[in-house]
């Protein structure tokens, strides 16, 4: 948050969960005209994603097996 400050931004908490602060930055975008570009579920957020398994293709053309966590689930979209 002190580099976000640094650079001129404002971190921002709101609401109890992660649905009201998703709702929040929606409308924050809308009324601001702005873009909201979500963290896992948007198609070129999950491209983007896609293109380390491209890399670590390139790198290690043997892998047969990529293994990862899941927290919103956009990265393990592009890596499929």
């Amino acid at each position: 948050m002190d580099k976000i400050k640094a650079l001129g931004g404002e971190t921002v908490f709101y609401g109890q969960t992660f649905t009201d602060a998703i709702e929040k930055a929606q409308e924050f975008a809308r009324d601001n005209d702005r873009i909201y570009i979500h963290g896992y579920d948007d198609e070129y957020v999950i491209r983007g994603q896609a293109s380390m398994v491209l890399e670590i293709l390139e790198d290690l053309p043997q892998t047969d097996v990529i293994i990862g966590s899941i927290g919103g689930g956009g990265m393990m979209s592009g890596i499929g």
